[in-house]
Formats: C-alpha cells, sequence, structure tokens
C-alpha cells in the first residue's frame, strides 16, 4: 500500500501521507461478523453511488451527498449486525 495518497484540496492536487490523511495506519482487526456487515454494506452503498453518478468523483460529492452515503454505509451495517447478532439485547 502507498504511502501517500493524492487528494484535491482547494481546486489544487496534493501527495499526502495516508496516516495524516486518514488518521490511522490501518484497521482494527475486524469479526467475520463485522467484515460480513460490511460487505452487507456494499449493495446499498452501491445503489446510492449509481444514483447520484457514479462517474463523479467523491470529491465533487456535495456535503449533502457525502453525509447521506455515510449515512446509507453506517445504516445498512448496523442492520446487518443487528440481525445476526445474538449478543446484541435491542
Amino acid at each position: 500500500m502507498p504511502d501517500h495518497v493524492l487528494v484535491r484540496l482547494a481546486g489544487r492536487v496534493r501527495a499526502l501521507s495516508r496516516t495524516k490523511v486518514l488518521g490511522v495506519t490501518s484497521m482494527t482487526d475486524a469479526t467475520n461478523l463485522e467484515k460480513a456487515a460490511m460487505a452487507a454494506a456494499l449493495r446499498p452503498l452501491g445503489e446510492y453511488v449509481a444514483s447520484i453518478g457514479m462517474q463523479r468523483p467523491l470529491a465533487d460529492y456535495t456535503r449533502e451527498e457525502v453525509l447521506t452515503l455515510i449515512e446509507v454505509a453506517v445504516t445498512a451495517f448496523q442492520d446487518y449486525f443487528r440481525k445476526n447478532n445474538d449478543e446484541i439485547p435491542f
């Protein structure tokens, strides 16, 4: 994995360190259930991105579109997790 990523800031492309952009060097070890929940979020996420235009770069999304994208992914993850985890009492 490259140490730097290209990002567009204020109309300019810059190379920034992956750690600076993401704030982490790697994701914590996900459980099998968490991995399955992430995979379950792909279809709704893809449907949303298709509805707003897959050809558009993420940097061109409006604030509202990004917030909706996050909401779609988190909701799908949580729904799957709730339906498939017997340890959660609610």
